[in-house]
């Protein structure tokens, strides 16, 4: 497969995505590339700072992957919130946009790390990869963002000048679902069967969490 099908292929859940958006009126062309661009600089943060592999013991490995991955789209979803609620404290934020806003991120970093897989390792790997990696990484980026809807939403609110508390639960269980998925996959055989049991879990919970917050706007 020629490089332009491989990038096609990589960000086409991420477009059609986008176009669903679009068609609703729920994001523009300029939330959707800035998300583009904060997903780039998610994934190259990950290539460059992670600690490296022969430091860590091998059984954690998936799991440092994992936590160094979340942490990367956890920061790009909070990095503008941060920003809008400095300039103005009491503005609201919906839910559901940061949400959307995590759900794309989450699949953009799914694609540049499919383009990178596919380049080092086949284009075969791509029908797998999209099959399995882009929903958990859109479903791990929604359920790790509660801490960013929790500066927003958090108690005391921050519409009163405190500062609200950062709910880190949603984040330490999108690392454990995403490292339990790297751990069972990388040692593959009956594994991979749990593997796809804690991708199911991921969807079914970020489904959950989607539902719970605010009907949208």
């Amino acid at each position: 497969m020629s490089l332009y099908g491989i990038v096609m292929v990589s960000f086409l859940p991420a477009l059609l995505f986008v176009a669903v958006q679009l068609k609703n009126r729920r994001m523009d062309i300029l939330d959707s590339a800035l998300a583009l661009l904060r997903s780039l600089l998610a994934v190259s943060a990950v290539a460059f700072v992670r600690v490296p592999d022969a430091l860590i013991p091998a059984a954690l490995v998936p799991f440092e992957t994992a936590l160094a991955e979340e942490a990367a789209k956890l920061l790009a979803i909070s990095i503008p919130l941060l920003i809008r609620i400095r300039k103005d404290p009491g503005s609201a934020v919906s839910v559901r946009a940061i949400y959307r806003d995590a759900l794309l991120i989450g699949l953009s970093f799914a694609a540049f790390e499919n383009i990178w897989y596919a380049l080092s390792s086949g284009s075969g790997i791509l029908l797998a990869r999209t099959l399995t990696a882009v929903p958990l990484h859109a479903a791990c980026a929604l359920i790790g963002c509660g801490a960013a809807v929790s500066m927003t939403r958090g108690e005391p609110a921050n519409t009163d000048g405190a500062r609200p508390r950062v709910k880190m639960y949603g984040f330490l269980v999108a690392v454990v679902l995403h490292g339990g998925w790297n751990w069972c996959m990388e040692r593959g055989g009956f594994f991979v069967f749990s593997g796809v049991a804690l991708l199911a879990a991921a969807i079914i919970y970020a489904y959950v969490v989607w539902k719970r917050s605010e009907v949208p706007s």
